[in-house]
């Protein structure tokens, strides 16, 4: 039982900083169109780049605050339509985020372990490839429909499908790893060829 949860921290720690490293590449919130409408606006994380500064009062007031504050909404205009996620400040504060954040990768962490252990009869190339091809299918569902949906710019679709696929092997890759090591010339329980 003990290589399963070796192989869970290992995984998740991958996801975990593979996550933090794909928000710098150019697909991710590097690339986010930056906009405030406070007078002098502490933008703290969301610093990312410049932020374009629009008249208080000119798009976000109190009332669109408490309209979309904590829900998903539709904004339009007379020749847009905006998907509106949004939620209050305090959300996003830093060690509840990477707590929210690291629960996720451990989460997905042990899905791969234990797709892992599963597929241990095929051996490795195989179980790797499974993991490869739900990948392939998660990425697809979730940035293939937001696309649809919402919008999203097929850069930081492309791009955020690309980091979830290369990630999972990362991940997977490591925890397969720690699964098949020999201990004391035996192999352990959960091999993989």
């Amino acid at each position: 039982m003990r290589k399963p949860l070796i192989a869970v921290a290992a995984a998740g720690l991958f996801l975990f900083m593979w996550g933090g490293i794909t928000q710098m590449f150019p697909w991710g919130p590097s690339a986010a169109h930056v906009i405030t409408t406070e007078s002098s606006p502490d933008l703290g994380a969301f610093h990312l780049r410049t932020p374009v500064i629009e008249a208080p009062g000119s798009l976000g007031t109190a009332a669109f605050d408490e309209t979309f504050s904590g829900r998903l909404g539709l904004l339009f205009t007379d020749n847009t339509v905006s998907w509106i996620s949004s939620m209050p400040i305090a959300y996003y504060d830093g060690a509840a985020y990477l707590t929210r954040q690291a629960v996720t990768q451990f989460v997905v962490a042990t899905l791969i372990v234990v797709l892992l252990v599963l597929l241990a009869p095929l051996g490795r190339k195989r179980s790797l490839s499974v993991i490869t091809l739900s990948a392939v299918s998660g990425s697809v569902a979730t940035y293939g429909v937001l696309s649809n949906w919402w919008g999203l710019a097929p850069a930081y679709a492309v791009g955020e499908s690309a980091n979830l696929i290369v990630g999972w092997m990362i991940a997977a890759i490591a925890a397969s790893f720690i699964l098949s090591r020999n201990q004391g010339g035996k192999l352990a329980d959960t091999v993989h060829e």
